[in-house]
């Protein structure tokens, strides 16, 4: 497969924080959840990528281009939503936004523009400035659609964004990756986001990657076991990452392993139920 993201010891610093050194694939086809708390480095991440703002040291290609060396022909092929990229342009109305960045992009397609502003219910004639939050968040999602873009990188995409118009985002979102050319990195901090579109998790914290997986993977695989007693061979078990007595129960990393263990030593097995994503990311955290 191709990599739409390929990036190689990253670094990037400012006002006493750090990002990376950190390395990221992200092959062509997969959509890519960003997780980690406030300040982690998703945001910088997603500006890096787009070159919104400049790495100290490292390699970031995308679509196989050096962002240094094609910034104009990578960005034409990227459709980025956050960060405030349009503050600058606050007077405008959204249809004058629309036209100024049009002009930014050789595939840029009106008559999807129209389609999509009518579908997200967004008067047109209103300046960007007096919009909403969750208006602004649909404007920036519809820009960086417009102009059939092959990478999205969306910061938090439906942050503050009304129920109905989160759900046709998503649905526009999995139109989107309909078939195997097209490719989504994306910050979020909503559970039925990443259970709906992405196929691969990256966890983010302190400015490193923490870890990455795929997503219905290690959602079979953490799940919390009730016992009918606890035997003494999990005590110093590195798969068992949390014991509790009363009930019997443990957490584990490893469920399909330690059930067949677990059988194998008679022990029996009340109930399992596996994890929710936040709280599987609570553990990793904890490493």
């Amino acid at each position: 497969m191709k990599s739409a993201v390929e990036i190689q010891s990253l670094v990037k610093t400012y006002n006493n924080f750090k990002l990376g050194p950190l390395d990221l694939t992200v092959e062509e086809g997969m959509v890519v959840a960003l997780l980690g708390s406030n300040g982690s480095g998703k945001s910088t991440l997603l500006q890096t990528i787009m070159k919104l703002k400049n790495h100290d040291y490292g390699n970031v290609k995308v679509l196989g281009m050096d962002i240094n060396e094609h910034e104009v022909q990578v960005k034409e092929r990227i459709g980025y939503a956050g960060g405030g990229l349009y503050g600058a342009f606050n007077q405008l109305t959204v249809d004058g936004l629309a036209e100024l960045v049009g002009h930014w992009y050789t595939n840029w397609d009106q008559a999807y523009y129209e389609r999509l502003i009518n579908r997200y219910d967004i008067n047109r004639k209103e300046k960007f400035a007096h919009c909403s939050m969750g208006t602004k968040k649909k404007v920036e999602f519809i820009l960086a659609m417009a102009h059939h873009p092959k990478l999205l990188l969306l910061d938090e995409p439906t942050a503050n964004v009304d129920m109905i118009s989160q759900q046709r985002m998503r649905e526009d979102l999995s139109l989107f990756m309909a078939d195997d050319q097209h490719t989504i990195v994306m910050a979020t901090h909503l559970q039925e986001e990443v259970k709906q579109l992405c196929d691969y998790i990256c966890l983010l914290d302190n400015g490193q990657i923490k870890d990455m997986f795929e997503k219905d993977e290690v959602q079979y695989r953490w799940a919390r076991i009730w016992l009918s007693h606890f035997p003494d061979l999990l005590k110093d078990d590195g798969r068992v990452w949390q014991i509790e007595e009363s009930p019997v129960q443990i957490v584990t990393n490893q469920l399909s392993e330690l059930e067949k263990e677990l059988q194998q030593q008679q022990i029996e097995i009340i109930h399992v139920k596996h994890l929710d994503l936040h709280e599987i990311m609570e553990y990793i955290l904890q490493l």
